[in-house]
């Protein structure tokens, strides 16, 4: 399988400066033709740095993770609810020492940020733009582990993939096909 120029068993490059990824308020109102589907498809693009084929891969992950919803929590304990963490989270304090949620738009593990983002808050997670920085740096961290298309559950069970999850990476792997087309190509001014 050849998508564009990504093999199965590559990722797109993700090593760069992730410093400015912008915040949905800092991108210009729509004026180019591009016809973007979705309503974040132009803030993935540029905070891809307009690869696209890492934007499909994002996307993929976040229609997966939290079908594209910035506000969608994963408590990842039982007994607690989603409502509850998210109502925590949006109060801007700090979250108990006994949770560990998964948070907004790429369902990054709040521990897994404040490694990978030291200082971010679970509030910061839930705008897409700071998801979004994360997310790139956590895609960074998996491809310098060796971790490529065919082993992309590696964001869903951590880089050891034990035990892995082919549902989940076949799942993405078949909506990366559906999104590649979704952006525009590599380096294009469209934004």
């Amino acid at each position: 399988m050849n998508i564009g120029n990504l093999q199965p068993d590559e990722l797109p490059p993700s090593s760069r400066d992730v410093s400015d990824v912008p915040s949905l308020s800092d991108i210009p109102p729509e004026s180019s033709r591009w016809n973007w589907r979705g309503p974040y498809d132009r803030l993935i693009f540029l905070a891809s740095g307009r690869q696209r084929t890492l934007s499909a891969l994002l996307k993929a992950i976040a229609e997966h993770e939290s079908g594209q919803n910035p506000l969608r929590v994963n408590p990842e304990r039982a007994g607690i609810s989603e409502s509850y963490v998210l109502g925590l989270i949006r109060a801007g304090g700090e979250l108990p020492d006994r949770l560990n949620p998964s948070i907004g738009f790429l369902q990054i593990r709040f521990s897994t940020a404040r490694n990978l983002e030291p200082g971010v808050t679970a509030h910061d997670l839930l705008d897409v733009g700071m998801n979004l920085r994360v997310g790139f740096k956590l895609m960074d961290q998996l491809q310098r582990a060796g971790i490529r298309l065919e082993t992309i559950d590696a964001w869903n069970v951590g880089q050891d993939l034990e035990p892995r999850n082919l549902p989940y990476r076949d799942n993405i792997v078949r909506l990366f096909n559906g999104f590649v087309e979704d952006f525009p190509p590599d380096g294009a001014n469209v934004v």
